[in-house]
């Protein structure tokens, strides 16, 4: 009857200790806002915003480097659509990405710079 019970919580044990990393967890966001790079008339550059743990305000990201790409090719798609009009700088999006634990530095109001935690885009659609 002992060696069951070790067995037992052995495993549980092994099970509680698994621990998924913030910078490992892929995370999916249906009410992103992309605000396109707009530096002509309000000075910023390319960021997401939205809402997390029920705040009262939005949180700001941007794009890691590596994913910038990505970003950019989905900007000129949604900007070469007829429904979407050229002075249009904000889409609501859904985002699928992961934290980098890292931050990087967003331009926005005429040459002031704000450092902003960054994200690794996997993957984004229009809504």
């Amino acid at each position: 009857m002992k060696l069951p019970l070790c067995i037992l919580m052995v495993f549980i044990g092994s099970c509680i200790n698994k621990s998924v990393k913030p910078e490992e967890q892929v995370i999916t966001r249906n009410d992103a806002i992309l605000y396109f790079s707009a530096l002509a008339w309000d000075g910023c550059d390319t960021y997401f915003s939205f809402y997390e743990n029920k705040g009262i305000a939005p949180s700001f990201y941007i794009a890691s480097n590596e994913t910038k790409k990505i970003i950019d090719d989905f900007i000129i798609s949604e900007q070469n659509k007829v429904s979407v009009p050229a002075n249009l700088n904000q889409i609501s999006v859904t985002i699928k990405f992961k934290k980098t634990g890292k931050t990087g530095t967003l331009r926005c109001g005429w040459g002031k710079t704000s450092e902003l935690n960054t994200i690794d885009i996997l993957n984004i659609f229009r809504n």
